[in-house]
């Protein structure tokens, strides 16, 4: 073809598809646009979702145009300094607002006064130092405000007041030293969630708050240098949260009455900075409510000092003991402990796994991030009513047959980030998890050496798993599929098996998969894939073949992916997307090929096509990501 008339029929293609976009566009099979400062997702016809996001723009205001119909607005990590009332005078259907990370020092009297359906607004993260009067005036359907992370030391006694429908907002991190300025925002009606933590906060008393009942639940004062936390009247009757973490100072505990504290059921004492018998005094206050309690950052020695009488607490179910630095438990330590249903031990150093002593009712335990080195047959024969266990960024390269044999109720496992390789993901270990759900096995080091069939799956007892992680195996990476690695995984239903250095399929890899959902092979360069490999996939929906190496896609036209919603083939070496391939897809309403350069001449005339294909279908959108290559 010359290049006259190259450009011929590129000029037609284009008008074509200009022609075709506008019909589409008419009858709304498009759902989002986008301009210079901003985009925007969803219908303009049918306004019930409209979002436009104009973040990390380096914009210096918000722009002017933004539809009026917009329900959602995201002006975030961006350097506006200020906020002026003609900024929204427009926008009375938005109902969230995203102001995050910007540089805001000053917000114009009135400026949010139009935006009368606002549910949500976060102005996180800016230079605010003071809250003014009339800044929050006809938001009286606001639910949730986030001010934290600005240099907030004075707020007006008003400024809260229009807030009647406010039920959780954020003011950590600021500058406001006394209780007593954020005491018009304990009064609101249906105020639910309060945190004020990093304040520099000397002193709490609820005599500076209320002298009535309030409703709030969850209280977060982190991080403040308390020296006194006085309750002298039954203001929080339905108190639920309370976060007393990272106190710095001597603090004396007055609680007057137990009872005014009775509803408190989550508890977050970690790093305080209180004396072992204070601590023990200040636990009693809730020894007949409280069901989770977090002892982070707390030391091996002053933990090993209290769970005894924290175990003690009969209604406590979840217990949380990250970076303590504890590498044991005895038994006599635990004894108490088996009411528990939640454990988190995980940023410690355990070497060894010491929990099969005594019996206990734990649903989840959580072991990340220790120093196991093994997991050995009968390490966990005491937990037998485990569902979630995590396991990950250990150092474990060797897991004994039957260690989890009692662990029949297991329904996730979690053993990625450690050093397992294919010696040690035997059938054996696997064999008493019937009820297996999830299992993550990536960031190890499994590889084969061949595709040719184990003697011994390493799966073929979990006939119930769900979920199965591969991806990114060490050293040289998985190298091989057996062609019969997968058998026993009936009902799988998603596979990632990303970044393994694989660079081939035996046609029978899948065969064990039928009712694969989600299958990602991304950044394995492939030498050759057929269509063979997919046939068993009848019920697929998403396939991820991005960064494959993949010249061309012509090995699914007969594959029969007609449940394909999302097809993902990015960064590959793409030239031509065929019509024939687009009509073997019938139900795809995602097409991912950006980094191909696609030839713009009529070959690839099918993104016209396919936008107007099937009408009658108002639920089939194609979203689709690429770039196409102009002829010279």
């Amino acid at each position: 073809m010359s290049k006259r008339e190259h450009g011929l029929c590129f000029n037609k293609y284009c008008s074509l598809t200009s022609w075709l976009l506008y019909c589409c566009i008419s009858i709304n099979l498009v759902n989002g646009y986008s301009v210079k400062n901003y985009t925007v997702r969803g219908s303009l016809k049918y306004a019930q979702n409209i979002n436009v996001f104009c973040n990390k723009r380096s914009l210096h205001f918000v722009p002017g145009n933004i539809p009026d119909k917009a329900t959602y607005l995201d002006i975030s990590n961006n350097v506006i300094q200020k906020i002026i009332k003609e900024y929204f005078s427009q926008l009375s259907n938005l109902k969230s607002l995203n102001a995050l990370h910007n540089k805001i020092r000053e917000v114009e009297e009135g400026a949010f006064s139009s935006l009368v359906a606002l549910q949500e607004l976060n102005l996180a993260y800016n230079k605010l130092t003071d809250i003014l009067g009339g800044m929050f005036q006809n938001l009286g359907n606001l639910t949730v405000l986030h001010l934290n992370e600005n240099l907030i030391t004075n707020i007006n006694f008003s400024a809260f007041s229009p807030l009647t429908s406010l039920r959780k907002v954020n003011l950590s991190r600021n500058y406001l030293k006394k209780i007593s300025k954020v005491q018009q925002l304990f009064l609101l009606p249906q105020l639910q969630e309060v945190h004020i933590g990093s304040n520099g906060f000397t002193s709490f008393h609820t005599s500076e708050l209320s002298n009535i009942s309030l409703r709030l639940q969850v209280l977060d004062l982190f991080q403040n240098p308390l020296k006194v936390f006085s309750i002298t009247a039954d203001i929080f009757p339905h108190l639920d949260h309370l976060v007393l973490a990272f106190i710095t100072e001597n603090m004396t505990w007055d609680v007057q009455d137990k009872r005014y504290l009775q509803s408190v059921q989550h508890l977050n004492l970690s790093g305080i900075q209180l004396p072992l018998e204070k601590i023990t005094d200040l636990l009693q206050t809730f020894n007949s409510s409280l069901t989770s309690l977090r002892l982070h950052f707390l030391g091996d020695i002053k933990v090993r000092a209290l769970i005894r009488d924290v175990c003690l607490i009969s209604p406590l179910k979840f217990l949380g003991l990250q970076w303590n630095n504890i590498t044991s438990i005895s038994k006599d330590e635990m004894q108490f402990c088996t009411q528990l249903t939640q454990l988190d031990l995980s940023n410690n150093n355990y070497t060894v796994s010491l929990l099969s002593s005594t019996a206990y009712q734990v649903f989840n335990l959580d072991l990340a991030n220790n120093k196991l080195d093994s997991v050995r047959r009968g390490d966990f024969d005491s937990l037998n009513s485990l569902k979630n266990l995590s396991l990950p960024d250990n150092q474990i390269s060797c897991i004994e047959a039957g260690s989890f044999n009692r662990l029949t109720n297991l329904i996730f496992l979690n053993l990625q980030s450690n050093k397992l390789s294919q010696c040690s993901i035997k059938a054996s270990v696997f064999s008493r998890l019937p009820n297996l759900k999830t299992l993550l096995l990536n960031n190890n080091y499994i590889s084969y050496g061949s595709q040719e069939p184990l003697a011994q799956p390493p799966f073929q007892y979990l006939r119930k798993l769900k979920t199965l992680n591969i991806f990114s195996q060490g050293h040289k990476g998985m190298l091989y599929f057996p062609s019969n690695l997968f058998k026993g995984l009936w009902h799988l239903e998603e596979l990632q098996a990303e970044n393994l250095n694989i660079n081939s399929l035996h046609p029978d890899t899948f065969t064990y998969t039928p009712y694969l959902w989600v299958l990602d092979l991304s950044r394995n360069y492939f030498i050759l894939l057929t269509t063979k490999i997919f046939l068993p996939l009848q019920v697929l929906k998403t396939l991820h073949l991005s960064k494959v190496g993949l010249q061309s896609l012509d090995f699914l036209i007969d594959a029969n992916l007609s449940k394909l919603h999302l097809l993902h083939v990015s960064k590959n070496a793409l030239s031509v997307i065929n019509e024939t391939l687009i009509r073997s897809f019938p139900t795809l309403i995602y097409l991912d090929l950006r980094g191909n350069y696609l030839s713009c001449d009529c070959t690839n005339a099918w993104p016209a096509l396919l936008l107007c294909r099937d009408n009658s279908s108002t639920s089939q959108v194609w979203h689709i990501k690429m770039l196409i290559r102009q002829p010279l």
